[in-house]
């Protein structure tokens, strides 16, 4: 039964992380290596029966992420395990508005400035204006968060 439980949690974490945007493959790794512990990418193609070079994207995504960490070595090869925290998904978050958003809104707004046809001008409007209220709510939950 337990076998089945943690199939069954790593099969909806795949999945969960699909919903984010991510790959499948990207929770499959995390949920695997959260429930069944510490393990290098082969071991993580043999449990998944998935491709190496998947592996490899999602363990590089993932480090970068901070949800996995190589902890030590077998030999030539890493062994990774993974961490959940709510701070992992603050710092998410908070690299999200600080790298992503809003330097967008201030590239969309010098580019407006610069813009004539109408048509244009409202689509870089209206989607500054979506970056701009989605930035304002990022920094809200960042708030609430500390």
């Amino acid at each position: 039964m337990k076998k089945e439980i943690i199939e069954e949690l790593i099969q909806e974490i795949g999945r969960s992380s699909e919903r984010w945007g991510l790959s499948t493959v990207l929770g499959q790794v995390w949920g695997t290596l959260y429930f069944k512990g510490e393990m290098t990418q082969d071991r993580l193609k043999k449990e998944l029966g998935i491709g190496l070079s998947s592996i490899s994207q999602s363990i590089k995504v993932l480090e970068n992420l901070g949800f996995i960490s190589p902890i030590r070595k077998e030999g030539r090869k890493r062994v990774y395990k993974a961490h959940f925290s709510p701070q992992q998904l603050g710092k998410i978050f908070e690299n999200l508005l600080r790298f992503e958003l809003k330097p967008m809104v201030s590239l969309l707004q010098s580019r407006k400035k610069q813009v004539q046809d109408k048509e244009l001008k409202e689509k870089i409007s209206n989607l500054q204006k979506n970056m701009e209220d989605s930035s304002k709510i990022l920094a809200l939950l960042l708030k609430i968060r500390k």
